[in-house]
């Protein structure tokens, strides 16, 4: 049977404070907090600027296991430590970002061969980036193992759960496979929990 991820895209959305992060919880503090509930993220250049305010050990007390990956933006990250990147899965690069000519420095100044993945018709590639080329290659040769397969739902989409009951139920079908379900981080929090429940009745 293959393994679903839930991860959301951003964590530090505003309407979350008060009404899923306490109204006193330091801003490093969130990502441990939302750990706790959830096994993967999805982290913005806004979440990395928001949660590195209070310093560069904002991922120290991550359970393991916890899954990071980055959205890279036009913004450029914080400073951010080697040791930071050693909890990163990869990067997460959407079809309108994939042309980005910052990508392949990125890549090589994080010192691993970390995958990106592209979310266009459901199937998922991984740039390779050495001093003269990129290449986009199929995930299947991608060096995560298994191949991980990346889709990003919005709001209608996770809110039909009988929609999405089937759509999850035919990823399920497929052996030795990864899929990262990505949810819109606008969305109310109970919402991602119906669905991170309904992956977990299906498995």
């Amino acid at each position: 049977m293959a393994n679903i991820t839930v991860a959301t895209r951003g964590i530090c959305n505003p309407a979350w404070n008060g009404s899923y992060y306490p109204e006193d919880l330091p801003a490093d503090w969130k990502l441990v907090y939302f750990a706790n509930d959830f096994s993967a993220c999805l982290l913005t250049t806004r979440d990395l600027h928001e949660l590195a305010v209070g310093g560069e050990d904002f991922f120290s007390d991550l359970p393991e296991g916890f899954r990071i990956f980055l959205e890279p933006g036009a913004q450029p990250l914080p400073p951010l430590t080697a040791s930071f990147f050693d909890r990163v899965t990869g990067f997460v690069v959407f079809a309108n970002q994939s042309s980005d000519d910052s990508l392949p420095s990125l890549v090589r100044d994080t010192g691993k061969p970390y995958c990106l993945f592209v979310d266009q018709q459901d199937t998922s590639f991984f740039i390779r980036a050495d001093e003269q080329a990129v290449a986009l290659q199929p995930c299947h040769a991608s060096p995560l193992k298994p191949a991980l397969h990346c889709a990003l739902i919005g709001r209608e989409e996770a809110m039909d759960l009988r929609q999405l009951k089937g759509r999850l139920a035919q990823w399920l079908q497929n052996d030795n496979e990864e899929h990262m379900l990505l949810i819109d981080g606008g969305m109310d929090i109970e919402a991602i929990r119906n669905v991170t429940v309904l992956i977990q009745l299906l498995t």
